[in-house]
């Protein structure tokens, strides 16, 4: 799908390439290629190249997902570090005081990138790479400008490993030294199992005008190969060079090991020496997204990429406000619905809030109108029934009738004897007695079934009688 492509660039000082490439891997193909060049004279050259670059885009009608950059060699420097930890983060952490001591050298103004050679128990062996915040912050904010936010400025060493890696066949038993050479720039790879992607040493050096490649690979070659490790087991050089002035036996002689040339060009689109160099580093840049390296990102240290992360907040944000809206929408209709249902229900009870408070002697219409009822006519019903007065308390006739009744149930049994009965307003005072202490409990049951709560009480056995006394009120409920 064309919003998988990506567009990988090679940029040196005063030109750039641009491929844009679908797909990755062996499968990776160049949809579209082309080169700019920068006005040297320009105010700001990487502005002036961007600018083309964003016009060549739009001329050839190019969509692609993210962009990546290759650093050309003469904008950055490498070294040699150790660190005594192995693991990336912890690296990442201190790689800066590391490289600052092993430069001797104030490192504030310069962004590092690293990846990892080697690993043992002392540490790390590590290649750094150094290039200049305020350049980098130059080409970033250039690309910026025109909507093109790189996901990754790395070495162009760094980008032909991935490209090499992808597009050139090893022969069985061959522990290869690659070597590539361009018009004005030549990179050394060593590689361990064969992995062209995590390369051990990486060497790029410029070439001059006048100079002979041929002479140079004969000089750097040896000059490389005595830096390894006395252990390494290289016996085969592979040389990527166009126009294949090198005497490949020669060379073989010298180093004691076949010599072969590799043709890069057929996956780059490109014939010209320079010209396929740099298209393979450009699309080494646009695999960056499924490197089986780490990539080795100047951004990291000084830029983080925040380009996805700010789309997937946007996204975000907008879809929240969405859901606001559309609560609030469904908010609002439901309300007006409810209000509207509702309208014929407060109708009907402000009329008959007007109806209950003329029957109700003025009160307003509680919350509960039915249970206020219902309670109300319990009233009625009691009064006429003489169980309450006018006032709601009891009747003095409903209490006397109580305990008429509970004597009448338990008289005979009991042998009750009356001596006297008391009614006030609040409570009925009983005294008797009866012929057992037993019968007197009994008595005592009969009045608290019949309906009456003894609040005080006294009893005690005399002549052959137990004699009592209760204070007797109405049980509430």
């Amino acid at each position: 799908m064309e919003q998988q492509n990506i567009l990988g660039i090679y940029l040196a000082k005063t030109r750039a390439t641009v491929v844009c490439v679908k797909g990755q891997g062996h499968n990776a193909a160049i949809e579209a290629a082309f080169e700019v060049v920068g006005d040297a004279e320009a105010e700001n050259v990487y502005v002036n190249m961007v600018e083309k670059i964003s016009a060549g885009c739009a001329e050839k009608q190019l969509t692609f997902g993210n962009v990546s950059i290759a650093l050309d060699c003469s904008m950055y420097m490498q070294h040699k570090l150790h660190s005594e930890f192995s693991d990336q983060r912890r690296i990442a952490q201190t790689i800066r005081f590391d490289t600052e001591e092993a430069l001797a050298t104030d490192v504030s103004d310069v962004a590092i990138a690293f990846r990892i050679v080697r690993k043992d128990q002392d540490g790390s062996d590590l290649t750094v790479f150094t290039a200049k915040k305020p350049m980098l912050q130059k080409i970033l904010n250039a690309f910026q400008s025109f909507n093109l936010d790189p996901i990754a400025i790395e070495p162009d060493i760094q980008c032909l490993g991935r490209f090499l890696g992808h597009n050139i066949d090893i022969k069985a038993g061959d522990k290869p030294f690659l070597a590539v050479v361009s018009e004005n720039r030549c990179y050394f790879l060593v590689c361990e199992n064969n992995n062209i992607e995590k390369p051990l040493y990486v060497r790029t050096f410029l070439l001059g005008t006048d100079e002979n490649p041929a002479e140079l690979l004969r000089r750097e070659i040896p000059m490389t190969l005595g830096q390894l490790p006395a252990d390494n087991e290289i016996n085969a050089v592979y040389l990527a060079q166009q126009n294949r002035k090198t005497d490949t036996e020669a060379l073989g002689e010298i180093l004691d090991m076949p010599v072969n040339y590799v043709d890069i060009a057929a996956n780059t689109n490109d014939s010209e020496q320079d010209c396929v160099v740099n298209s393979a580093l450009a699309c080494g840049a646009a695999a960056v997204e499924r490197a089986a390296a780490e990539p080795v990102n100047f951004r990291d240290d000084f830029s983080p990429y925040q380009g996805r992360k700010k789309r997937i907040e946007k996204a975000l944000k907008f879809a929240s406000i969405s859901v606001c809206v559309l609560l609030l929408a469904l908010g609002v209709y439901g309300q007006a619905q409810f209000f509207h249902r509702s309208k014929p229900v407060h109708q009907l009870r402000e009329k008959f809030a007007q109806d209950y408070s003329q029957v109700m002697m003025g009160d307003p219409l509680p919350s509960r109108p039915i249970y206020q009822l219902n309670s109300t006519k319990r009233r009625i019903e009691s009064i006429k029934r003489g169980q309450l007065s006018i006032t709601g308390e009891e009747s003095i006739s409903a209490r006397l009738t109580l305990v008429l009744q509970a004597f009448n149930s338990c008289a005979s049994r009991t042998n009750l004897e009356i001596d006297s009965i008391s009614i006030t307003t609040r409570n009925i005072t009983v005294a008797g007695s009866t012929s057992s202490e037993r019968n007197t409990l009994e008595l005592r049951n009969a009045l608290q079934d019949a309906g009456l709560a003894i609040n005080r009480e006294t009893a005690q056995s005399r002549g052959g009688r137990n004699s009592f006394t209760f204070t007797l009120e109405p049980k509430e409920g």
